[in-house]
């Protein structure tokens, strides 16, 4: 069974790709073992950055909402 790509090479280089298909290489090898990752560069377009932004916001209204209501309940019982 063929094992599915989870991960895009779009727009790396030659050297990186190698580099980080060894990385993979060796996670499949060692299963269950840590590496650590530190990320240099996030590559995002700047009308993606405030589509992510708008619907980040959008997601947080409703557990907004919850904490309101759970904070205005609680509290009114600890103050009667």
């Amino acid at each position: 069974m063929e094992k599915k790509e989870a991960y895009s090479t779009k727009g790396v280089s030659k050297k990186e790709k190698a580099s980080i298909m060894d990385i993979i290489r060796d996670k499949d090898e060692d299963e269950g073992t840590v590496q650590r990752v530190i990320v240099t560069d996030i590559n995002i377009t700047f009308f993606s950055m405030v589509h992510l932004m708008f619907k980040a916001f959008f997601a947080a209204i409703p557990a907004a909402v919850l904490i309101y209501i759970t904070v205005y309940v609680v509290g009114g019982a600890i103050l009667r």
